[in-house]
Formats: C-alpha cells, sequence, structure tokens
C-alpha cells in the first residue's frame, strides 16, 4: 500500500505503510480470535469460498506495481507455471519456481 501511494509523496508512502500494517494487525488478531472462539459455527469453509481470499489480497496488493508489458508478462507466466507445476510438485516447490522465473526474467531483462 505504501507503493501506491509513491505518487503522493513520502508522508503519503509512510501513512499508507502504518496504517495498512495498524489494519492488517488488528483485523487479523480480531478475525483469529473469532474463528477460534466460533470456527464450528460457520460450517465448510470452502462453501463460503474462503480459500480465494489469499490469491485475491495478493492480487490486490500486486495489481498497482503491474504497469509495464513485461511485468504482466511475468506475472501471467507465474500464475501459469505455478498452476501447471502443482499437481505434479511437492507443497512449496511451484511458488520457489516462479520465483525462479522472476530470477530468470530479471536477469535476460538487463
Amino acid at each position: 500500500m505504501a507503493l501506491a501511494q509513491e505518487e503522493l509523496g513520502e508522508g503519503a508512502m509512510q501513512a499508507g505503510f502504518w496504517f495498512t500494517g495498524f489494519g492488517v494487525f488488528l483485523f487479523w488478531n480480531s478475525f483469529t480470535l473469532l474463528g477460534a472462539l466460533g470456527a464450528q459455527a460457520m460450517g465448510d469453509p470452502a462453501a463460503w469460498g474462503l480459500d480465494a481470499a489469499v490469491p485475491a489480497l495478493f492480487l490486490g496488493i500486486v495489481w498497482p506495481k503491474l504497469k509495464t508489458s513485461t511485468d504482466r508478462l511475468l506475472a501471467g507466466g507465474a500464475v501459469a507455471m505455478a498452476l501447471l507445476l502443482t499437481p505434479v510438485l511437492p507443497s512449496g516447490l511451484p511458488i520457489i519456481s516462479t520465483a525462479l522465473l522472476a530470477i530468470i526474467i530479471g536477469v535476460v531483462k538487463k
């Protein structure tokens, strides 16, 4: 969120950082407590679509930084690579492989 405020100046970037950090801290801990106390009442989390919440949050954070076609191509390639490798590699390795893809693109781009 701080980087999204770059055009507004350093003060706005600092405010974005601190307000977002405080909000995440407050809501993360509050909802963790609520989940620990009342998770059984909710039923099946898959029925609520909560498994899509983290990727949606990550997309919202990354989206403002995808300004060039290379950035968008890299992001799309990383998504495709992770989706293709998830069924065949152990947990965690698809994400690590996308980091390697980013390093390769970064070296080639220079």
